[in-house]
């Protein structure tokens, strides 16, 4: 069932009277792999770079829009979706549209999120996706449903948590821990069997340090691993790991 009160809100935020002044950053990185809810992308070594743009809207909302894309690094993806023979090319673009504010306390974002795969790495899909999160005894939880309408039409939702931590001045650290839970369409589209359970338990430890008003390098290493037996079957039945470790680094800059 597609969410009727979602696609809803949509015309509202495009009514929305954009104020100034916008803010912008940018962000490109390295990863050892690709992983995506879980499943692996690329094995062998990324590129990923993404830009976006914030503007304030009437009300105390505010309308961003975010380009992100992946490039391989090698041209053997390994074990993975992505095909091989994209060494030094793009094999991802995502792009992503929402509106965001706080409801007393709560942080509400929803949005549109297109993924596209050039270079022969496969089609195009496109999510609708509603956030809320909290600040709470110095925890930050979250929770966000993604409803893909347009191939697959499933529905992913993802639990996390995480904590910020003060390390030295103008450096931070964060570790989050995530759940995510699939129905039987997105899992047969994802990892390969119509099986609705616990998808990726995600686990990420990040540290950041700001060298100036507008640039930060950060480093991070995480781990998943998938939860339901049957799907953690259907991915390594398919020749890829259900269980993976991968770290990255980063630099960014705001505007």
């Amino acid at each position: 069932m597609k969410p009727i009160i979602l696609v809803a809100l949509i015309p509202c935020v495009a009514c929305q009277s954009v104020q100034s002044p916008a803010s912008m950053e940018a962000n490109v990185g390295v990863a050892t792999q690709y992983i995506f809810r879980g499943i692996p992308q690329n094995e062998q070594g990324a590129l990923q770079a993404d830009m976006g743009v914030s503007l304030p809207t009437d009300g105390g909302g505010t309308l961003s829009f975010n380009y992100w894309s992946n490039w391989d690094l090698s041209n053997d993806a390994g074990d993975a979706v992505l095909p091989n023979g994209n060494g030094g090319k793009l094999s991802e673009i995502d792009l992503t549209g929402s509106w965001s504010k706080d409801l007393n306390g709560t942080a509400f974002e929803v949005g549109l999120i297109s993924y596209n795969f050039p270079n022969g790495a496969g089609g195009s899909t496109t999510e609708l996706f509603a956030s809320f999160g909290w600040d709470k005894w110095g925890l930050s939880p979250s929770i966000t449903v993604y409803v893909d309408f347009d191939q697959v039409d499933g529905a992913y939702l993802n639990g996390s948590i995480s904590k910020g931590y003060e390390v030295g001045e103008n450096t931070s650290a964060e570790v989050s821990l995530g759940l995510g839970y699939t129905d039987e369409d997105h899992a047969s589209a994802y990892y390969g069997a119509a099986e609705s359970g616990m998808g990726d338990l995600l686990l990420t430890a990040s540290i950041a340090h700001t060298y100036s008003q507008s640039a930060t390098v950060s480093a991070f290493v995480s781990a998943s691993q998938i939860i339901d037996s049957d799907l953690e079957d259907a991915v390594e039945t398919a020749g890829m790991s259900a269980d993976n470790t991968w770290a990255g680094l980063s630099v960014g800059w705001s505007f």
